[in-house]
């Protein structure tokens, strides 16, 4: 027992000192720091047998009443922080600022935050969000097509430019884990786009591989001799086989979307960029910043140093079984429509 209230005290005193958000404003929500003194001598000491024992702040949490811990004027349920009803809109808006799907959301949410509903409410959060429903994709199958991912990450990157509100972007997206870059473009010619790569390598190490698509940024002699100086091999899209350059295309359509609802909502892209890179993938369970980094990074949202450690699990036993699924799901799937040529 004293070691498990040991325990609860780090994680408290984390969760105080490693958060950007106001956590402290949860402790208010709940009543102050002696109410929280008694709610926890309360649980502590079972006297919660009924409902009405309860505060109606507490009342939601009566049925897992036996998960809840209390401290520090925080509220835990395992490792989530517990969220008052007067900050759940505070933490909903970062949940959804990149605008991600309801499960992407409840994948995020999972060990981080928790309250009675949350599930419901995320999914009621996106059905409702018009800058979500303007920018729909449609559903429609595409031919699968399995990539060399390489073993590591900074391994082999896509690139390709997006345009989006009359400016330029670098996309370079890691085929090992799909963390994307976005790099802001004042000139798309070959020197620029050179010296931006040169910035993304320097951070990130050099890839053995790059893939672009043939734009005359990438065919140009230029960018040849500056793939042999780095010893990187450069591979482009063949004109009959544009899906070579797949990933960084999927790369582009998935920025271009957070910045078209980001727009439309006006919020902070860049917030958007953070979770979209903390939100863990559907088919390994990580997130592209844990699969590249080996940890989460820093968000908006309350979590500790512990939480955004990689899970033990290796990222490649799980790239594995994903491929392994992902293949036979897609056989059982009608084919997709074919393609019409002109005058058709």
């Amino acid at each position: 027992m004293q070691r498990r209230k040991q325990r609860n005290r780090i994680i408290f005193h984390q969760l105080h000192a490693d958060t950007p958000c106001d956590i402290g404003k949860t402790e208010a929500c709940y009543g102050g720091r002696s109410q929280f003194s008694r709610d926890e001598k309360l649980f502590q000491t079972r006297m919660a047998r009924h409902k009405r024992t309860l505060r109606p702040e507490l009342k939601p949490f009566f049925d897992v009443r036996d998960s809840i811990v209390l401290g520090e004027g925080l509220l835990l349920k395992g490792e989530r922080v517990v969220v008052p009803s007067a900050l759940r809109k505070e933490m909903k808006e970062i949940l959804h600022s990149a605008h991600l799907s309801h499960d992407s959301m409840m994948r995020r949410a999972r060990n981080i935050v928790f309250w009675p509903g949350i599930n419901n409410e995320l999914r009621q959060m996106a059905a409702s969000c018009d800058a979500c429903q303007r920018s729909k994709p449609k559903n429609q199958k595409e031919p699968l097509h399995q990539h060399d991912e390489g073993k590591t990450p900074s391994e082999k990157v896509g690139l390709d430019f997006c345009e989006f509100g009359d400016r330029q972007y670098l996309i370079v997206v890691d085929y090992f884990s799909n963390f994307i870059e976005v790099e802001h473009m004042t000139s798309t010619a070959t020197a620029h786009t050179i010296s931006k790569l040169k910035q993304l390598f320097a951070r990130y190490g050099i890839p053995k591989t790059i893939v672009s698509d043939n734009g005359p940024q990438f065919t140009a002699e230029k960018f040849q001799q500056f793939a042999k100086r780095w010893n990187i091999l450069h591979k482009t899209s063949s004109p009959g086989h544009p899906q070579s350059n797949g990933r960084a295309e999927a790369a582009v359509k998935i920025i271009k979307t957070l910045m078209k609802r980001a727009t439309n909502a006006e919020t902070d892209p860049y917030e958007g960029l953070l979770e979209l890179r903390n939100t863990p993938r559907q088919d390994v369970g990580l997130s592209p910043a844990q699969i590249m980094f080996g940890r989460s990074t820093r968000s908006m949202l309350p979590s500790r140093p512990e939480q955004r450690k990689l899970a033990d699990q290796t990222f490649q036993d799980r790239r594995e079984h994903r491929r392994s699924s992902s293949k036979k799901y897609f056989d059982r799937l009608p084919p997709p429509p074919p393609k019409l040529s002109m005058g058709q």
